[in-house]
């Protein structure tokens, strides 16, 4: 990662940048680095699907770093989400709670940007939640809880269940064993991964129960 830019060279206390690409910086100073409390709006657009709006925060030594919230928009302009949290080396680093644009919350532990740690994924649409480790932005090892008390815990690979678990319903019955992908479909680390369907409660095996 390259080295954070000086600027104005050796500057200390407060000031505002304005760059040449239309992002502003207000805030405090040190060795000519941003560092302190500290608000950038950014102006220009990258070519990434999450681009900042506006961070403020703390930094140290021209890097966010420590506790800052930051609002995202996609290439288009339009806001996708909001990340509230700790930071390290401009990155999310710690605990931190993200909510994206369809109203998801994800709160739990990151790493270098990623969700990584132990973490809870809330889905607003369906009410379900999963609540376990999280590995590069991947599900790993948890429990998926439903609205209905139906649940799954065990392992995961491509945030779908995998290799030991045992699925927990609503009237009591337990369905034990282990589960492999027949189709799978990999997530990218930095988007929502889907809900998961839930089996019968009836039978073990797949079946034509209207669920």
């Amino acid at each position: 990662m390259r080295p954070a830019k000086k600027y104005p060279e050796g500057f200390e206390g407060e000031a505002t940048a304005t760059y040449t690409n239309g992002d502003k910086y207000i805030g405090s100073w040190k060795a000519g680095l941003r560092d302190g409390e500290g608000t950038f709006e950014y102006n220009s657009r990258g070519n990434n699907e999450e681009t900042p709006v506006t961070y403020k925060g703390e930094w140290a030594a021209g890097k966010k770093c420590g506790i800052g919230k930051q609002i995202y928009r996609d290439k288009d302009g339009g806001e996708i989400g909001t990340y509230y949290g700790y930071w390290e080396n401009d990155c999310r680093h710690g605990e931190g709670v993200m909510t994206y644009k369809n109203k998801d919350v994800y709160s739990g532990n990151w790493k270098e940007g990623s969700k990584d740690g132990k973490g809870t994924y809330v889905f607003e649409k369906t009410g379900q939640k999963y609540v376990g480790v999280f590995m590069q932005g991947q599900m790993i090892k948890g429990k998926w809880i439903y609205p209905n008390g139906t649940s799954f815990e065990g392992g995961f690979d491509n945030n779908k269940p995998k290799g030991q678990g045992c699925w927990s319903f609503e009237n009591g019955n337990k369905v034990q064993g282990t589960y492999r992908q027949i189709h799978t479909a990999l997530i990218p680390t930095q988007r929502q991964p889907h809900t998961l369907r839930q089996p019968c409660s009836k039978c073990p095996r797949e079946c034509t129960h209207p669920r």
